[in-house]
């Protein structure tokens, strides 16, 4: 169907009783092309920059002598005389004025919703981690991956490695991502299930070419000094993947990218995400490694960049709902048009009705790099959990012939 028709469009909804997303059956939304999401709203002040400098204070204003008792009377009573004949003394009807059906308002004179309104509307469906990140990347100096591999590593515009402001190990904590239990049966696959399977045997071989043979047990977390982008890179063996492997994208873009289950703080934060294991303490002495201590943790990279890698996906740019000041819903045709096209996703009116409460602004990857952009500011994120050790029962041991 035309994105430019004016016939109704299939939605999904938060239901109002509980978490669960669904469609809204016997419901419709209609696309509206006179009305666009804003990105005009100044920028927030930059993170992470030293204080201005004190304002010089100034010198005291000299005391006014006090009016005689009468004379402030009479300017009481005059300006009561004023209110009191004035337009805003009128009292509307009843205790929320008049009742009737909601007012339609004209396009022009609905209230703009900008895109760094998106937060608020997160706060809104107690998406508070989601709200948080969004929060942080739009007081964020500029910084964002023009490649895939750079989405990756975090590899930012310039060809260089993300800055120190731009990692956030802070954020994502590791007891909240357990409390979504899609996230917690990953972390059991990965800890009971490939840990020290084929392919994280295989990867362990390969860092073993890069290291001295010596006696001594090594402690990475230390040997790297607290360096997370150092650690991930030099240690990490084995991952698994949430929320981003090939069954879930299947199910989101069917679903229009939702599904009851998906659509959370978790999903809002953090998309499609990764636990990884890297070793903690180990010995490799003449080819024989042995390891005592593994840590696992979280990362992400928190960007808005659209693959580029030529495959029909990347000809789009990824939809992100529709949203206003109140909350957020889900076009699934908008989410089947996004991985293929960059065309136009005009808001639509939910029931058909212009008023500001109906009407969703459609949001988009390539809206926050258009801001970025425009404003010269923004930036995209490495995020890690805290990390947590383990203690293996007896020592794993391998022999790599070296």
């Amino acid at each position: 169907m035309p994105l430019d028709s004016e016939e109704p469009l299939e939605y999904y909804e938060k239901s109002m009783f509980n978490s669960e997303w669904k469609a809204a059956k016997g419901k419709r939304c209609t696309p509206v092309d006179d009305v666009v999401l804003s990105t005009d709203k100044a920028p927030p002040a930059l993170r992470d920059q030293p204080p201005p400098p004190p304002k010089p204070k100034e010198p005291p204003k000299p005391k006014e002598a006090p009016k005689p008792l009468i004379q402030g009377l009479l300017e009481v009573g005059a300006k009561i005389h004023e209110w009191a004949h004035s337009q805003t003394a009128v009292v509307p009807e009843g205790p929320g004025g008049t009742l009737g059906p909601p007012r339609i308002i004209p396009a022009k004179l609905l209230p703009p919703f900008d895109l760094q309104d998106v937060p608020k509307a997160m706060d809104g469906l107690n998406w508070p981690v989601s709200a948080k990140l969004q929060r942080k990347w739009f007081a964020g100096e500029l910084n964002y991956p023009t490649t895939d591999k750079g989405a990756v590593l975090g590899v930012n515009q310039d060809g260089q490695p993300f800055p120190p402001s731009m990692i956030d190990t802070t954020t994502i904590k590791m007891d909240w991502l357990l409390r979504f239990p899609r996230a917690k049966a990953k972390l059991d696959e990965l800890l009971n299930e490939r840990l020290f399977n084929a392919s994280a045997i295989n990867e362990l071989k390969l860092k073993a070419r890069n290291w001295e043979s010596s006696p001594y047990v090594i402690d990475t977390w230390a040997r790297c000094e607290g360096d997370w982008q150092k650690y991930h890179r030099t240690y990490q063996y084995q991952l698994v993947n949430v929320d981003s492997d090939l069954t879930s994208k299947a199910i989101m873009g069917v679903a229009g990218s939702v599904t009851p289950i998906l659509m959370d703080d978790l999903y809002g934060a953090l998309a499609g995400f990764s636990f990884y294991a890297a070793l903690s303490k180990f010995t490799y002495f003449n080819g024989r490694l042995e390891i005592d201590e593994i840590n696992y943790y979280a990362r992400d990279v928190f960007t808005f960049h659209d693959r580029t890698d030529g495959s029909p996906t990347s000809k789009g740019t990824q939809y992100l709902g529709n949203w206003n000041k109140h909350g957020l819903i889900v076009v699934p045709a908008y989410a089947v048009l996004g991985e293929v096209s960059t065309a136009k996703m005009p808001p639509v009116a939910r029931y058909g009705r212009m008023t500001g409460g109906h009407v969703f602004y459609t949001v988009r990857n390539r809206d926050y790099r258009e801001w970025q952009l425009k404003h010269r500011q923004g930036g995209d994120l490495v995020l890690y959990s805290n990390r947590y050790r383990m203690r293996l029962r007896e020592p794993m041991v391998f022999e790599f012939r070296r």
